[in-house]
């Protein structure tokens, strides 16, 4: 069949076409003003600088190994988003680095200090800034079919498979971070 652009029939599928990824973009944008309003805020006493995590994530840092995304703000509402890192377990591996084995691409993490605290378990984490470049791993990493954090530790490493509620956290964050860098 030809398509004859003059046509009423053409016309009104050009229309039908265009409302129907308008209501399309209305959802995502509605879905993404959800997540943001769903977040939650910790704010210090002192200089009134924020912190948003999602719902999904964990509450504390000792009950397991996660990747997730932190909106950052400063007192004066300055905001940054942050890639953080933590492993958990019984014994110390005093990490010095982690890797990423997203479906196959290894990706080694930047330097970074890290940082330890223990009760009944061990814990240690550390954040990045999140560069675009960190931005398109934590994407690409929520839209994997399988992704593996490497702890390197001192003498040794410890793997985790990343869970699919994980990604989904961090494939919410990157949405939400998307309405509130620009608020």
């Amino acid at each position: 069949a030809l398509l004859r652009p003059e046509s009423e029939a053409y016309a009104s599928k050009v229309q039908h076409y265009s409302n129907a990824l308008e209501r399309q973009e209305a959802k995502r944008e509605a879905r993404k003003a959800s997540i943001v309003r769903s977040l939650r805020k910790h704010t210090a006493e002192f200089d009134g600088s924020s912190w948003y995590r999602h719902p999904n994530s964990p509450r504390y840092q000792d009950t397991r190994p996660y990747l997730t995304l932190y909106v950052l703000e400063s007192g004066s509402g300055h905001r940054e988003l942050e890639f953080f890192i933590n492993y958990t377990g019984d014994g110390w591996l005093f990490v010095r680095s982690a890797k990423l084995n997203i479906d196959g691409e290894f990706v080694t993490l930047p330097p970074s200090a890290w940082s330890r605290d223990n009760d009944s378990d061990i814990w240690e984490w550390t954040g990045f800034d999140a560069t675009p470049n960190l931005i398109e791993i934590a994407r690409k990493v929520a839209e994997s079919g399988r992704t593996v954090i490497r702890f390197e530790g001192q003498e040794f490493y410890d793997d985790y498979v990343l869970p699919r509620s994980d990604k989904n956290v961090i494939r919410d964050m990157l949405d939400a971070w998307e309405v509130m860098k620009s608020q």
